[in-house]
């Protein structure tokens, strides 16, 4: 079983969850950021809620573990495969983003990107990432994701599981915001 995102076709051309695709000849884990922002910045408008990732709303555990399933990030040029988080200090402060004490990002290991973008539901990304690299990279560049780096287990056919442990203060203050200048 794969576990790709299907488009829907349309009158005006190929949808995913109601949305025109950007280049309708890529599949959608190929569509890059701009997409992936207004998927984020729609299901903020219409849920009212932080959505991250794929749309993951969670609430953690008594042991302080989430988990969700989603798609595997497709490599869009200029950015090492990633996925974003957000955490709040509790379930009152999802609905406002500016409620949020962590933001960042799980960096995708190099070589598991290798194998599922080997993958014909990926045609872009293996060549997208064949011009990037953590060291480079504007957000795991400073220490090449030394902290931000997943693991990973799987295979393209049943799926694969991505961890990371991640420490977080809910005691600490919201922000409002990432640092000037980062791109998705």
């Amino acid at each position: 079983m794969t576990r790709f995102p299907h488009t829907e076709m349309t009158p005006d051309g190929p949808a995913y969850e109601g949305r025109l695709l950007d280049r309708a000849d890529e599949p959608v884990v190929d569509q890059g950021a701009p997409f992936g922002i207004r998927a984020l910045v729609s299901r903020r408008g219409i849920l009212g809620l932080v959505a991250l990732g794929a749309g993951a709303i969670q609430v953690a555990g008594s042991d302080g573990v989430v988990s969700f399933t989603s798609i595997f990030p497709g490599c869009y040029d200029g950015r090492w495969p990633h996925i974003h988080f957000e955490v709040s200090p509790n379930v009152d402060a999802i609905a406002d983003a500016s409620n949020a004490i962590a933001t960042s990002q799980v960096a995708l290991p190099q070589d598991t990107c290798e194998i599922v973008y080997a993958d014909a539901a990926y045609p872009s990304s293996a060549s997208n990432l064949s011009r990037v690299s953590l060291a480079d990279d504007n957000v795991f560049g400073e220490d090449e994701g030394a902290l931000q780096l997943a693991t990973t287990t799987g295979d393209n056919t049943t799926g694969w599981t991505v961890a990371l442990g991640v420490r977080v203060d809910t005691s600490t203050t919201p922000t409002a915001g990432a640092a000037p200048g980062r791109r998705c």
